[in-house]
């Protein structure tokens, strides 16, 4: 198991609170409790495997990024932050593979009636 080091700890802090501060003023200030950022990138993936034979298909992946720090109660008299990172990762498909189609649960495609017509979105 890998133990982060005080000093890799301490360059991660500073780092996060010196780009909250420098993108809040009003939160280096202390006129704001807290700062909250993301961002979402979208892109077309590279197929992973392409036969002679296959259609080629296009699936788009959403990667939105997450950033908050907000002030937690004073602590020996010193300004204290609380931190929260996120990542999430959306993939669309276009086109639902046999081998993909298996991994829905048969409850789910009863419910969405084997998906002969199904709506932009609804398994996301």
């Amino acid at each position: 198991m890998y133990e982060v080091k005080r000093v890799e700890a301490q360059s991660l802090h500073s780092e996060m609170k010196t780009f909250a501060f420098d993108s809040s003023p009003d939160f280096r200030h202390g006129l704001q409790s807290g700062y909250s950022v993301k961002k979402t990138f979208f892109s077309t993936p590279i197929l992973r495997s392409i036969t002679p034979d296959a259609n080629v298909v296009r699936d788009r992946s959403e990667i939105t990024l997450g950033f908050s720090m907000y002030d937690t109660p004073r602590q020996r008299r010193k300004r204290a932050f609380s931190y929260y990172i996120s990542a999430t990762v959306l993939n669309t498909l276009h086109v639902l593979s046999d081998e993909k189609r298996q991994l829905i649960s048969p409850k789910k495609l009863l419910k969405y009636d084997n998906l002969e017509e199904i709506d932009e979105g609804a398994l996301t």
